[in-house]
């Protein structure tokens, strides 16, 4: 069974500086994890030979939590990511070198120095999270999440008439998201050590048969495979799902 949406990942150039600009905006500290080993199931997905990560996790002041992971090695700067969030405008604009329109109503892209990609900030930040994959194929891209993952339509008209919203009903608040799948003209690389939003996380409680049924139903393209890893002191089993337009899920389940 998938329970829900755990957190989205941002790439970073430096998880401590990051960490920092987020704490001041509220965020705070979960756990934070260096010198990972890079799992080797991922190359196919890397565009570095990077041999460890870090990774810092924090908890968000509403909604959906953010995790920083840092690769050794630098990745280009000019990838396009998959995903964005709606973040409160809070005081954000003031570390803002420049600010400009989002593709959304209400919404303003915002570009702060250091981090690998653009902010989206909004003085109405939906609650739950509303989270945007931009993607080429809406049909792969429905059938992937809904048939996949369990999202379903929102009854909520999506803020563009081309947008599908859909939303994940998890019965923890924590775990509910919103999900806006916005058409674009080009999609993006299925990268986990590039720059920007590019990984969702979810968790099960079935491991195998949670991912097969992603496989078997929601046309997942290609996976890391399992791996077994100890993240914040928990021992768990996970995996990092390719899907349409580049994104990729990660799927864990804590082991008791």
């Amino acid at each position: 069974m998938i329970l829900g949406v755990s957190h989205i990942v941002l790439g970073s150039t430096d998880s401590g500086r990051d960490r920092a600009l987020f704490e001041s905006m509220g965020w705070g500290l979960r756990f934070e994890q260096h010198d990972v080993p890079t799992f080797p199931g991922k190359q196919p997905f890397l565009c570095t030979s990077s041999p460890d990560l870090s990774l810092v996790f924090l908890n968000a002041p509403a909604g959906t939590p953010l995790e920083l992971i840092h690769y050794t090695q630098p990745a280009p700067a000019d990838l396009s990511a998959p995903l964005q969030i709606i973040l409160p405008t809070g005081d954000w604009l003031s570390h803002a070198v420049e600010v400009r329109p989002a593709p959304l109503p209400g919404v303003q892209e915002i570009v702060v120095p250091g981090l690998t990609s653009p902010l989206w900030i909004s003085d109405e930040p939906s609650q739950p999270s509303l989270i945007v994959h931009r993607i080429t194929d809406l049909g792969a891209a429905t059938r992937f999440w809904e048939a996949g993952f369990g999202f379903r339509r929102s009854k909520q008209p999506p803020p563009l008439p081309e947008a599908v919203l859909l939303e994940f009903p998890s019965l923890m608040p924590q775990w509910r998201a919103r999900l806006l799948l916005l058409p674009v003209r080009e999609t993006s690389p299925a990268l986990l050590d590039g720059p920007g939003f590019r990984v969702l996380s979810m968790v099960v409680t079935q491991f195998e048969k949670d991912r097969d049924r992603i496989f078997a139903n929601g046309g997942a393209l290609a996976s890391t495979g399992t791996m077994e890893e100890e993240i914040g002191s928990k021992p768990m089993l996970l995996d990092l799902i390719q899907g349409p337009d580049g994104v990729m899920v990660e799927v864990f389940q804590i082991l008791q």
